[in-house]
């Protein structure tokens, strides 16, 4: 297992220095998918690889040094990040991944370097389909998977109902049946004796207990173990409580898990279709037809306040795709600066590494509802932009209005969602339009928008 790790992470740093960082990003996740099938946590696994060869890929001038160096400060941040629990390699497996990626002969990597770079895509169509083909199926056992566990869940809340008739009967059968009298209240008077428990299921179910005053007067009366079975039937729900309490957690366990297989699938299925497309050829005319973005911002903090509870973030997420994020966080100043930072860095991250837009909204929701101690809330804004086709999608989850202004028309996107962080289900609401060149978008605040009802469409 030392030598594989090692050897793993030597390729991923032969890649980094003669492909760059797609080919050392996306076979650092190839390779991560593949050992990710025999440890766990396959996330982590994933996430160590695809993420150094990312890194290794960024420093690839600096050549054989600067590639070891910067895996190691990689997995170094990987496993501090973590609490020590997310990296992958260890010392010395990186040591001899790196002794070994040291020996590896310039003539090698340069051998190795022209075959990629000289290779033709009708060359590689076969190969990089097969790929694509295995991912797939990959992701559809990821898929059954996560089935096959939320369907456990179902059919375990359904099977272990119980009534709560059932533990009047396990408390009558270790009191009442060593009673004198059981004979009258279990046989005579079945009926009425059956009646006054019943009546106790709701107090019990409303309160977990049940009191002597609880019992009508009848049957309290004629009962001679009374205490003893109000102590034993609120001994039993007890126990019940606490099992519930453990299998609901089981329970919350299993539904993760049902969704991180979710999410792996949704990533490695989009990866697949990524190497589908990229094995098809590019024309001249497609590459001439690229769209280019330019982007100004102006922020103004509130008065009393050192910093602005609104942050973005602008950037192209691969080489066809343009993202831009704006997140106002409730109220103003540090704090609402801080939701906004984590909602708008945590989303930049999660796309860039291939996560599905729900999923990657429905982890920052996650993140910001698990803040304890203090109500944790951001808008989220996103425009996603191909530069080929012109199509911009428009996903907002409590964000205010985004105006499209064109030559002869003002188009306002609004949205009445609610913002991230307040409902377990996050809710978005998402639009799509085809941009032309010389249209502007304009992404705003609250802070913009209360200052006057609908003055920016006019302005524009």
């Amino acid at each position: 297992m030392l030598f594989r790790s090692s050897a793993a992470a030597a390729v991923v740093m032969l890649l980094a220095i003669t492909g760059g960082v797609s080919y050392a990003a996306v076979g650092g996740i190839g390779i991560g998918i593949l050992f990710g099938l025999t440890k766990f946590p396959i996330t982590e696994i994933i996430g160590v690889f695809g993420f150094c060869g990312f890194v290794c890929g960024m420093v690839r001038r600096f050549n054989k040094a600067g590639i070891i160096l910067s895996f190691f400060v990689a997995n170094a941040a990987l496993s501090l990040f973590l609490n020590g629990s997310g990296g992958l390699f260890g010392f010395t497996e990186v040591l001899i991944a790196a002794a070994i990626f040291a020996l590896i002969p310039k003539s090698a990597i340069k051998a190795f370097g022209n075959e990629i770079s000289m290779t033709k895509k009708a060359e590689i169509n076969v190969p990089v389909k097969l790929a694509a083909q295995k991912l797939s199926a990959a992701s559809t056992a990821f898929t059954g998977l996560a089935k096959t566990i939320s369907e456990a869940v179902a059919y375990e809340q359904k099977s272990n109902f119980e009534d709560i008739a059932t533990f009047f009967d396990k408390t009558a059968d270790k009191v009442c049946k060593r009673c004198g009298l059981k004979f009258i209240c279990w046989e005579k008077q079945f009926n009425s004796t059956y009646d006054h428990m019943m009546k106790l299921a709701p107090i019990l179910a409303e309160n977990g207990s049940v009191k002597a005053e609880d019992f009508s007067d009848p049957f309290r009366n004629r009962c001679i173990k009374s205490n003893e079975f109000i102590t034993q039937l609120n001994k039993l729900y007890g126990k019940h409580k606490l099992d519930l309490q453990w299998k609901q957690r089981l329970k919350e366990s299993r539904e993760l898990a049902a969704e991180q297989f979710c999410t792996v699938a949704k990533m490695v299925d989009k990866l697949a279709a990524e190497l589908d497309e990229s094995a098809e050829p590019t024309t001249e005319s497609e590459k001439q037809e690229l769209f280019e973005i330019s982007v100004g911002t102006a922020v103004c903090v509130k008065d009393g306040q050192s910093e602005s509870g609104d942050n973005y973030i602008f950037m192209p997420i691969s080489s066809n795709k343009y993202i831009l994020i704006l997140s106002d966080g409730m109220g103003s100043g540090a704090q609402a600066a801080g939701q906004s930072d984590t909602a708008v860095k945590v989303l930049k991250q999660l796309l860039s590494a291939g996560f599905d837009r729900q999923a990657a909204i429905k982890v920052i929701n996650s993140v910001l509802i698990i803040k304890e101690n203090e109500e944790c809330f951001a808008t989220i804004d996103v425009i996603m932009v191909d530069l080929v086709s012109g199509e911009a999608e428009f996903i907002k989850i409590g964000a205010n209005a985004t105006y499209v202004k064109k030559q002869d028309k003002v188009d306002k996107i609004a949205s009445s969602t609610l913002p991230a962080g307040i409902l377990n289900d996050v809710d978005m609401e998402t639009t799509c339009r085809t941009l032309q060149c010389g249209d502007c978008l304009i992404m705003i605040s609250d802070g913009i928008h209360g200052a006057a009802d609908d003055w920016i469409s006019e302005f524009l």
